[in-house]
This record gives structure tokens, sequence and C-alpha cells, in this order.
């Protein structure tokens, strides 16, 4: 594998498309049936928050390492920051499935 020089390593997450679904979420806790519902769906996006906190540390991590490496002439592994990637699409992809859960109600 060839050197990448330090800049070259670019990751974009797309935190948009995260907060427009919490806020989706959120915005269907006023529809829900019972305090017990809200209390789960607040608990597991709290998880949910933790976990994708959680993954973007440890991408800024990867990230800083392969800067550290590519800055002292090193060639440079990426599958750690590929794999990580990977995993906070999973994360992300949680996230809209736990909108699926919770359809919003019928129309009046």
């Amino acid at each position: 594998m060839g050197g990448v020089a330090a800049g070259d390593v670019s990751i974009k997450v797309d935190l948009g498309e995260v907060t427009s679904l919490l806020r989706l979420i959120y915005g269907r806790m006023d529809d829900m049936a019972t305090q017990a519902d809200v209390d789960d769906l607040r608990t597991r996006l709290i998880s949910m928050g933790d976990t994708l906190g959680a993954a973007l540390n440890g991408l800024q991590q990867d990230l800083s390492d392969l800067q550290a490496q590519a800055a002292a002439g090193q060639n440079i592994d990426l599958s750690g920051v590929q794999q990580a990637v990977t995993d906070l699409g999973a994360k992300v992809q949680a996230a809209t499935n736990l909108d699926a859960e919770f359809p919003p109600p019928p129309p009046a």
C-alpha cells in the first residue's frame, strides 16, 4: 500500500440526517399511548446517542492516528477507519429502525 500524505484522509458523516431522524422521533413522543412508551423511547434514544458519540470519538482518534503516521512518513493502513465508518453506518441504520418502530399516528 502506498503512503498517504497528511490531509489526504477525510471522512464526512451526515449528522444532519441523524439529527433529522432524532427530531422526527422526538416529535412523535406526544402521540404515544403511555408514559411507559415515552420512557422506553427516551432510554433507547439516550443509548443510541451514547453509541453514536462513542463511534464519532473513535473515528476522530483514528483520524488523529492516521495524521500522525502520515506526518511521520509511514504507510497507513486505512482498514481501521473503514471499519469505523461501517460501524457508524450501522448505528445510523439503528436510528432509522427505531424511527420505523414508532410510526406517526393516522390522521384524525
